[in-house]
């Protein structure tokens, strides 16, 4: 399979990692022009000496301020330059005593209808105070002095908003106490909500600020965490910005989640297993376990997981073991896992533990923030009735889904953001599944999200245990009818499998074995219930009618689809007596047995011929909801997520306890969903759509 693209919608490799310092801005003729230094903002024959002799130094603040504004353009620079150094004193670079820099922000107030791009020196110096860890009092006043100056001239609003911002980042997160950061955050909220209120075109300005002030994706899960928090907390006050900055946080979070699977592909196989077991919640004998319906590259690229050998008896004994040691308990083995790798190694492998625990740990906390305030405006909205509101809302998270997360193939945590709204909503689960089908079949869609479309459907078909039976017969009926309208379609012409053309028709294949491996009990256990037949053996549902003419059709796509999810599937449908698939699974195609027939003639020929399917790709076996080895993000969503059992009596009574917990949506919400996928696909066509 073609590898989808990594890049996002929001430029980041080259992110500056940290804010620069706020510096001044002039403004001339309502136009931000580029910061400058403050050695660049006065003069070079200008010093403190030179300016004192100029201006009485007895003069109030009200009299030098007049006498600046009424002086001509000329001088009013050289007045400006003495109140910023009267304001900010050179030579010793403080600001100046509170009392008298409190006098001056109160006088500044009573001029601000005269302050133009002559004063932007005078603006810039206001605006590069130190003003959060002022007093009340001094807050009180500054706070009256910006909304009086963006109210007089809109031309300092873009400006104002970016200190404003800005200061979510100056502040000191790892030196100051949560107290303390929450009550400087608390300020300048107030201040912002306030300027928003007074100046309806602020939003427009601020989505930009916000965006470029967003921490790089390198920087501290303090910073990003902060950060996050605050652009949350700004959207509470000026909801208008709500979908640009949950799409803002969707395309970080994606950047973090490749961040981590790039690296972990540039690991040797010893660093890379070392990294699993400390980094995320997997033990070694997880990694030594073959993963038969799991995605060969749930962490990384394909090549570092552990193959399943041709003639292994497979067995699904150890597959996605649960963690039942304590949190204390799996602190100690860490700890001490840790320190005989420091012991072995030289230190070196505990680097790269200590890197990529950060990476994990930033987005695990920026992801289980993210799902709590799902499930919040989730409840609030319920709570008031604003179901167009949430349809909204949701709506928004399908776009950051399309744009950022559905073409980017190394995603692979964001997406439990959607798999939790999903299971809070039975309107948001038919959402996602109609848009998944619908990716899935439109042929105008490039094959490349089509196949990824049909991976995020069979993925969330199979691990949602809110999903009930109905609704996941409806979904077997599409995506059984759809392949089985493409065999009769395309089957004429077809003397040997191709994986490259018919990539999409393999894929839905694939998607329905995994399925049935995953909820064979459901599925054998309904058509038992509709034809009366006691234990559902030799007989598949009607959903499923014209499957077995798919596996034996000429595409052979028990040959093409991942081996580890052919042969369970060939081994369960065996047990219950409805398919023998073993013979399908090497049967040779039309062309290698004619290739064989020509082998005295044609020798270099046959060679080709006979290593087709030595040689030709297998479909990868990539399911983006493969289980989440966050920890915090795993147990935020472990009650709706199905784990996958051996035991099939413990494997129904899972089901079972779970459908329980979680809620199944029920028949209602079957019907909506048939409904809805009825309009994806018609069925009395004879050629569908491909």
């Amino acid at each position: 399979m073609g590898m989808l693209r990594v890049s996002h919608s929001i430029e980041d490799d080259e992110a500056q990692l940290a804010s620069p310092p706020l510096t001044p801005l002039i403004v001339k003729s309502n136009t931000i022009k580029r910061p400058i230094d403050e050695a660049e903002a006065v003069s070079a024959d200008a010093d403190e000496g030179t300016l004192s002799k100029r201006f009485k130094s007895e003069s109030s603040p009200e009299q030098l301020l007049a006498d600046a504004f009424s002086s001509a353009e000329s001088e009013s620079s050289l007045h400006f330059e003495h109140i910023v150094r009267l304001i900010r004193p050179r030579t010793t670079k403080k600001e100046a005593d509170p009392a008298s820099l409190l006098r001056w922000i109160s006088t500044l107030s009573r001029f601000v209808s005269k302050m133009q791009a002559s004063a932007s020196l005078l603006v810039d110096a206001i605006l590069a105070l130190d003003w959060c860890s002022k007093d009340a009092e001094f807050i009180a006043e500054y706070r009256h002095l910006l909304e009086n100056l963006v109210s007089a001239n809109a031309s300092f609003v873009q400006p104002v908003l970016k200190m404003l911002v800005s200061s979510f980042r100056s502040v000191q997160v790892k030196d100051e106490s949560p107290a303390l950061l929450s009550a400087k955050f608390d300020h300048i909220h107030s201040i912002l909500a306030g300027i928003l209120h007074l100046i309806p075109s602020a939003p427009s300005l601020l989505t930009h600020i916000v965006t470029d002030n967003f921490p790089h994706k390198s920087e501290s899960v303090e910073d990003n965490m902060w950060y996050l928090k605050n652009c949350m907390r700004i959207v509470s006050y000026a909801p208008v910005l709500q979908n640009s900055v949950w799409l803002l946080v969707i395309d970080k979070l994606v950047q973090i989640d490749v961040e981590i699977q790039t690296s972990l592909d540039n690991l040797d196989e010893d660093e890379y297993d070392t990294v699993l077991q400390h980094c995320f919640d997997f033990d070694g004998a997880e990694l030594d376990s073959p993963d038969l319906l799991a995605s060969p590259n749930t962490f990384a690229s394909a090549g570092k997981a552990k193959e399943v050998e041709d003639d292994m008896e497979l067995s699904m004994d150890a597959l996605y073991e649960s963690d039942n040691e304590s949190d204390s308990e799996s602190e100690t083995s860490e700890s001490a896992d840790e320190e005989d790798s420091d012991d072995e190694d030289g230190g070196a492998p505990a680097l790269i533990i200590t890197d990529f625990r950060e990476m994990a740990g930033k987005l695990d906390s920026m992801l289980q923030f993210m799902m709590q305030q799902v499930v919040s405006l989730h409840q609030a909205g319920n709570a008031a009735q604003e179901h167009e509101m949430l349809e909204s809302f949701f709506s928004m998270l399908l776009v950051g889904f399309e744009r950022t997360v559905l073409p980017t193939h190394k995603c692979r945590y964001t997406q439990f953001l959607y798999f939790k709204a999903c299971s809070l909503s039975p309107k948001w689960c038919e959402a996602f599944l109609v848009f998944l089908a619908h990716k899935s079949f439109d042929a105008s869609t490039p094959s490349i999200i089509r196949v990824s479309a049909i991976a995020y459907l069979s993925s969330f078909i199979s691990r949602a245990a809110f999903l009930d039976t109905g609704s996941l017969l409806q979904c077997l009926r599409l995506l059984t009818a759809w392949a089985l309208q493409y065999v009769e379609a395309n089957e004429t012409h077809k003397t040997f499998p191709d994986l490259k053309k018919d990539h999409v028709f393999y894929s839905v294949v694939q998607a329905i074995l995994y399925i049935f491996c995953f909820r064979w009990q459901e599925i054998v256990g309904a058509s038992a219930s509709s034809v009366s037949n006691q234990g559902g053996y030799g007989q598949l549902p009607v959903e499923m009618t014209g499957f077995q003419r798919i596996v034996m059709s000429k595409f052979s796509p028990l040959q093409i689809c991942a081996k580890s999810i052919v042969t369970e599937f060939a081994r369960i449908t065996h047990k219950l007596d409805i398919l023998y698939c073993y013979n399908l699974m090497n049967k040779k195609s039309d062309k290698e047995s004619s290739s064989e027939a020509s082998k005295d003639t044609q020798p270099q020929q046959n060679q080709q011929q006979q290593s087709y399917f030595l040689t030709s790709e297998t479909l990868e076996a990539y399911f983006p909801f493969d289980p989440c080895n966050l920890q915090m993000t795993r147990k935020f969503i472990q009650d709706s997520y199905a784990e996958w059992k051996d035991e099939e009596e413990e494997a129904e009574k899972e089901r079972e306890n779970k459908l329980l917990a979680a809620g199944s949506f029920g028949s209602d919400f079957s019907d909506a969903l048939s409904t809805s996928l009825n309009h994806i696909l018609s069925f009395s066509s004879p050629r569908g759509v491909y």
